[in-house]
């Protein structure tokens, strides 16, 4: 589960990434929600699916995508 406690810094260090990514600007609310819904909701490793669905229908480049991914597992907690 994505720590909610660090969620601005996490969504800060996402935007970071989403900025210098390849990504159509206007899809990047849409993307972060829906990775921060299957974070803290879900999981990381459904966020980590999500990512990876993106990557293939071309919402992110593989770079970027790999970059979300480390900030998932960096502001994740264990249970």
């Amino acid at each position: 589960m994505l720590n909610v406690y660090h969620l601005p810094h996490f969504k800060y260090d996402l935007n970071e990434v989403l900025v210098r990514s390849e990504m159509d600007p206007s899809r990047f609310d849409q993307f972060t929600a829906n990775l921060l819904t299957k974070a803290t909701r879900r999981g990381i490793n459904d966020a980590k699916d999500y990512i990876s669905d993106a990557t293939q229908d071309g919402i992110i480049d593989e770079v970027s995508a790999d970059r979300v991914k480390r900030l998932l597992h960096r502001y994740s907690k264990l249970r």
